[in-house]
This record gives C-alpha cells, sequence and structure tokens, in this order.
C-alpha cells in the first residue's frame, strides 16, 4: 500500500514565485541553554468549554514555527487508539488545521494522510515518547526519542497555510503528557501553566 498519499489541492490559478524568507525567530536569544531548557507544562486539552473547544487562544502557545529550530516538544503515550494532535492557528487565532500522529498514520489537514512509518510501530503500545513536530522552512517533521522517522516538503497551497502557523494548542492528551515551554521562544496563553488554568492538579 502507499505509505503517504500527498493531498495538496491543484491551484486554480498560475502560481507565483516566491523567494523563501531568511528571516530568523525575533524570540531566540543567543544562549542555547536558554533556547534548549525551558519548562514542564501539561498539554492543556483544548476541547473544553473554558478553551471554546479549541478556539479560545488562552489556552494556546504563541510560536512562529515556520522558523523555529526548538518546534513542539512533547512526552506523551503511543498506541493503536492513541492519537496526539496539535491544532495550528495564525498569529490572529485562525484555525489552520490539525497535526495528528498514531500508530496507525500521520496527516495534516487537507494536505498530508500517511501510514504510520514502521518504526512508529516498534515503540511498545501505551510507553511515553519524546516527540518533536517541527514545521520550520515549510518541512514537516516528527521525530521520536530523538530520531525523525518521518519528513516531508509542503508545496503550493499548504506551504503558505502551514506557513503561517504561529499558535498551537493540544487535544487528545492528558494531563500527564507535557510539552516544553521555552520562554526564550514562545508565549503562553493565561491557561497555559502548571495546572492549565485549573484544570490538572498541582504537581
Amino acid at each position: 500500500p502507499v505509505l503517504c498519499v500527498d493531498t495538496t489541492p491543484e491551484p486554480t490559478t498560475p502560481e507565483a514565485t516566491t523567494e523563501q524568507a531568511t528571516t530568523t525567530t525575533p524570540y531566540l536569544t543567543d544562549e542555547p541553554d536558554e533556547n534548549t531548557f525551558g519548562l514542564r507544562y501539561p498539554t492543556c486539552e483544548c476541547w473544553t468549554a473554558e478553551c471554546g473547544y479549541c478556539t479560545n487562544m488562552e489556552c494556546a502557545v504563541f510560536q512562529p514555527l515556520s522558523v523555529s529550530d526548538l518546534g513542539i516538544s512533547v512526552q506523551s503515550a503511543v498506541g493503536w487508539k492513541k492519537v496526539n494532535t496539535v491544532v495550528l492557528f495564525d498569529d490572529e487565532g485562525n484555525n489552520l488545521g490539525d497535526f495528528w500522529w498514531s500508530y496507525k498514520g500521520i496527516g495534516l489537514t487537507g494536505c498530508i494522510a500517511c501510514q504510520a512509518p514502521p518504526a512508529v510501530r516498534t515503540v511498545p503500545s501505551g510507553s511515553v515518547v519524546d516527540w518533536n513536530l517541527s514545521l520550520k522552512g515549510g518541512v514537516v517533521k516528527l521525530s521520536i526519542n530523538g530520531e525523525v522517522l518521518f519528513e516531508k516538503k509542503l508545496v503550493k497551497e499548504c506551504a503558505e497555510l502551514f506557513g503561517k502557523a504561529k499558535q498551537y494548542s493540544f487535544t487528545g492528551m492528558s494531563c500527564e503528557n507535557t510539552f516544553l515551554f521555552a520562554p526564550s521562544e514562545m508565549l503562553a496563553g493565561e491557561r497555559i501553566n502548571e495546572t492549565c488554568g485549573g484544570a490538572c492538579p498541582a504537581a
């Protein structure tokens, strides 16, 4: 079977030639330790009334993903029924789509629909792994325990759309799952903290 289906829509008008931006993330400092080490916050569930069912940016993290070296680093469980989902927004809070992955597959709304690489399924079901999502330079990259297991370059409308991703929320995870919050590169919504605004127990 086909490992990955490119669902990028065909352009309806002639595609303009654009140059890749070379700007760097404005929140990064010159000190590598400050960028690498941050705080561990729960992956606050956004599909709640308090979070406006993933529409309230108080439950989101601001991070310009197209120029980010850090990406989104998460610790969560993996399995056949466990789907890890990141909801992506532009800087005005408009929903761009979801990135998700599980044993069964990897997807990006409207752009990627893939079977999970075999290496993903070698991770014991139910185990907690460190995984990272990067969208830097228009390349969707999923790493698990430090190893890149999936990589795909976005093109056309998909590259333009997800190049606008500057905020994100989590859904389908739990208070036991965490993500790395690096203050040097990220800004947290009001409900992104140690207790997810009271939704998770204090450590």
